[in-house]
């Protein structure tokens, strides 16, 4: 039997990350996979020194950290190669810098996506 696969793609910072990261740590434990893409702000949680500042950007550090070590989990940043090259040399070994052609792929082969 294949394991249904979401994709959640968080595009900001604030309670949209919050939610998204806490998403994406929920459901494979109702035994999905995840392709969590992050998108414009939310790319910096990537990055090997995460910028997100507040009163719960501990927490969601400590979220990004157990996604990073779970394996029903594909953590993905939509990048230019081109333009963003000062983020993708940031980006933790695990997370993998996609185009935007490669992304729309990516969610294309899933059973559900949402989009926050």
């Amino acid at each position: 039997m294949r394991t249904r696969e979401v994709a959640v793609v968080v595009r900001g910072e604030g309670a949209d990350l919050r939610q998204a990261l806490a998403l994406a740590l929920a459901l494979p434990l109702g035994g999905c996979d995840v392709v969590l893409v992050l998108e414009g702000e939310a790319r910096e949680m990537a990055t090997q020194a995460e910028t997100t500042a507040g009163p719960r950007s501990d927490e969601m550090a400590e979220q990004m950290e157990a996604l990073l070590t779970d394996d029903s989990v594909e953590i993905v940043v939509r990048s230019d190669p081109h333009e963003d090259r000062a983020l993708v040399t940031r980006l933790r070994p695990q997370v993998h810098a996609l185009g935007a052609n490669a992304i729309e792929a990516r969610c294309r082969q899933v059973d559900h996506w949402l989009v926050m």
